[in-house]
């Protein structure tokens, strides 16, 4: 599944294949002021083409899948959000209304608009809904559910907006909740398994699994295992061979054009790129948020870049410590070269340095190595 960049003020496009025949088109209408997060299906008549076999005998058949969104830009985007059905998690109701192998419309009817969008490879998707579901779609369909994140780094979660509806309030098999016990497991004797010290599994007719995770806690002064999370997966998805990440567009390219503009004195306004983002997401203040690659950073508010960032690895799956460049900064660049570059401007102390320009601020992280400091992460904020 691969997000395209929309054009006008609108905020993006996603994109899927359904098998053969169906390809799921997420694309944009306007913004306007007063719009909430909302999206509308478009009527079967308009998806259908008539095609002709090797017969020569025409037939009509569903060719496109068409789904339009637009996403608020504004702190209210929890409210519009639709109720959740209940805060269920089982085999046979599936998690708060969304069955595996369901379709990405039936889960926006169910939840709404995702809160960010990850390519993982061609026909797989991350989406999630604020910071505590995770849903991994293949070929358009469901196929994991889960509520413990095993693929965006806490640098990138941090960005993103929360959605309300997800808390600790859900039941596993209407018994397993947030925080039981291990014993109070073992006591309820239920019909799931545990695989591994850490997950107790139910698994259904078709080889659907539903695990409660468990994780080491102190509670009351006590340490023991209880349920921190629930993951709900079809059995033979393999979801996690699926973890690839697809680099629409390089990131090299990406900072090739703000450079140039910012050479010539021109502001970036989120409708002016034509570059397709791996990683799309909208923040807790509205901003919208894109990553090229694994390390580039944009953040757009009111439509205009107003800050980007450069790390060393922003996705579990990936490998970590990946080597950027961004103009004359790169990772592992020397304090002592910064240092030369800014002199005087150079503000902060130990492993954070500040430099105000005249159109931008700059931030400086360092790790500290025996050769002294060197750049782990860079960030432009602009005025």
């Amino acid at each position: 599944m691969k997000i395209k960049n929309g054009s006008g003020p609108q905020v993006s496009m996603f994109a899927s294949r359904f098998g053969v025949l169906g390809l799921l088109m997420l694309s944009l209408f306007s913004f306007h002021a007063a719009a909430q997060t909302k999206y509308e299906i478009v009527p079967d008549e308009e998806k259908r083409k008539t095609v002709t076999n090797f017969n020569n005998k025409k037939t009509s058949v569903d060719i496109e899948h068409v789904i339009s969104f637009s996403l608020t830009r504004n702190r209210n985007v929890n409210k519009n959000q639709p109720r959740l059905k209940n805060n269920t998690i089982s085999l046979s109701e599936g998690a708060f209304g969304i069955k595996l192998n369901s379709s990405v419309e039936e889960m926006m009817n169910v939840l709404g608009t995702p809160t960010s969008t990850l390519n993982l490879s061609e026909n797989t998707a991350l989406f999630s809904y604020g910071r505590n579901l995770w849903i991994v779609t293949v070929n358009g369909l469901v196929h994991q559910v889960s509520n413990e994140n095993q693929w965006v780094s806490s640098s990138l979660t941090n960005l993103i907006a929360f959605d309300d509806r997800f808390d600790n309030q859900w039941k596993i098999q209407d018994s397993v909740g947030y925080e039981l016990s291990k014993a109070a497991i073992d006591a309820m004797k239920l019909n799931g398994q545990y695989v591994g010290k850490n997950t107790y599994r139910f698994t259904g007719p078709n080889g659907e699994q539903l695990d409660a995770l468990l994780t080491v806690r102190s509670i009351n002064g006590d340490r023991a295992l209880v349920v921190t999370g629930f993951n709900y997966t079809l059995a033979q998805s393999n979801v996690k061979n699926m973890l690839s990440l697809t680099a629409v567009t390089e990131s090299k390219e990406v900072i090739e054009y703000i450079e140039d503009r910012r050479a010539q004195g021109e502001t970036i306004a989120l409708d002016e790129l034509t570059f397709t983002p791996s990683f799309e997401a909208f923040s807790e203040d509205g901003a919208i948020i894109q990553v090229y690659e694994n390390n580039l950073v944009l953040q757009f508010q009111y439509d205009e870049l107003n800050k980007l960032s450069v790390y060393e690895g922003l996705f579990d799956f990936e490998e970590k410590n990946q080597k950027w460049q961004y103009a004359k900064h790169y990772s592992g660049q020397s304090g002592d070269e910064v240092m030369q570059m800014y002199g005087d401007e150079v503000m902060g102390l130990d492993n954070y340095w500040q430099v105000f320009l005249d159109d931008a601020k700059y931030d400086f992280y360092f790790d500290e190595t025996e050769s002294g400091l060197a750049l782990v992460e860079f960030e432009m904020e602009f005025f």
